[in-house]
């Protein structure tokens, strides 16, 4: 009695991974995706080396459980967030990874959901879900994106940057004296029709015997 009057409970609403096919559809759409993926040459570069397989069946875990499905990846990937950038970080810093190849996989993820008969309401909740990882690949201090890369740098000791410091100055000053003289003696090729004295490495080139001397050619 008392059940026949209980309020009836409402279905749960099934996860974006269930709407869009469940198991074997998102690994349909994963392995199309990463086929589109690596016949871009601008994307293919950074899987170079990289075990595809292996990695498919990784970006599939993570697809899954960013979907709503089942959360094996936590396995993998405990803090999912952290290790999303810590995987891409060689990728980033190293090879140039950045926001315009992020656009680019969307158009590319996009365009596969699509191909594979996914309504434009799940494709538009799909891509929210890349979007959310932007930040995380991308973030937008870029301030301190470049302390980090800073601090990974090895560090310059600063007896040698005043080195070569003094080494440019130099350099340059030794340039200008030798030019100065040149032209002061009357080089032809250190005197053009108006005066002025062109470059030493000018001079050089042409075959200046005062230049070539002073620069010991």
């Amino acid at each position: 009695m008392l059940s026949a009057l209980e309020e009836p409970q409402e279905e749960p609403e099934a996860s974006l991974y269930d709407q869009l096919g469940g198991g074997v559809a998102v690994k349909g759409v994963v392995d199309d995706f990463y086929r589109r993926v690596l016949s871009e040459p601008a994307m293919a570069r950074f899987f170079d080396g990289v075990d595809m397989a292996k990695h498919r069946r990784k970006f599939l875990l993570f697809v899954t459980y960013a979907l709503g499905g089942p959360d094996e990846y936590l396995q993998l990937a405990p803090e999912p967030w952290p290790q999303l950038y810590s995987a891409h970080e060689r990728l980033i810093l190293q090879y140039g990874l950045n926001e315009t190849h992020f656009d680019a996989i969307k158009v590319l993820f996009a365009t596969t959901l699509r191909d594979a008969g996914a309504p434009e309401h799940l494709i538009e909740q799909a891509l929210a879900v890349v979007e959310s990882t932007r930040r995380v690949l991308f973030p937008l201090d870029p301030a301190a994106q470049k302390a980090k890369e800073a601090k990974q740098a090895p560090a310059k000791c600063p007896h040698m940057r005043q080195l070569e410091e003094e080494a440019a100055a130099a350099a340059a000053a030794a340039g200008a004296a030798a030019g100065a003289a040149a032209a002061a003696g009357g080089c032809p090729h250190m005197r053009g029709s108006t005066g002025a004295a062109p470059s030493a490495a000018a001079a050089a080139a042409a075959g200046c015997p005062h230049m070539r001397q002073k620069l010991g050619l």
